[in-house]
């Protein structure tokens, strides 16, 4: 039973094997995933529809985002409404720290979806996918 686990049997389970496959069986399938302890983010993972593979393509592949990643310790969602805030207006005082901090090409709108795909092209090969 879950609530009888402790902190540290839960750190040690091993979830190498384990695929989002096991877990989303069905369309409109949802799980709930937390990025980041520290920072809490929380993401839904919907199984939007379940496809045929095509024939020449190696999986997973990334095909579709909606905005691109918050930088990395941004401070969960709250710390990154707030850089997003100060982006926004170039004569707010925290403006140049946070402009060093994440570099001058960061655009919450923009998305390399090509770098994605070849990071799993790369993971393909480590874990023979």
């Amino acid at each position: 039973m879950a609530d009888d686990w402790t902190w540290d049997e839960l750190n040690n389970v091993d979830y190498s094997d384990l695929k989002i496959s096991d877990l989303l069986t069905k369309e409109k399938g949802k799980i709930k995933y937390e990025y980041d302890f520290g920072d809490s983010w929380y993401h839904d993972i919907i199984l939007e529809k379940i496809l045929s593979a095509g024939k020449n393509t190696r999986y997973p592949v990334y095909i579709d985002r909606q905005f691109a990643c918050p930088p990395e310790d941004s401070g969960g969602i709250w710390g990154y409404k707030h850089l997003l805030k100060v982006l926004e207006n170039p004569e707010d005082k925290e403006y140049n720290d946070v402009r060093s901090w994440i570099g001058e090409g960061f655009d919450p709108e923009e998305f390399d979806k090509e770098s994605v795909n070849k990071v799993f092209k790369k993971l393909i090969k480590i874990r023979k996918l």
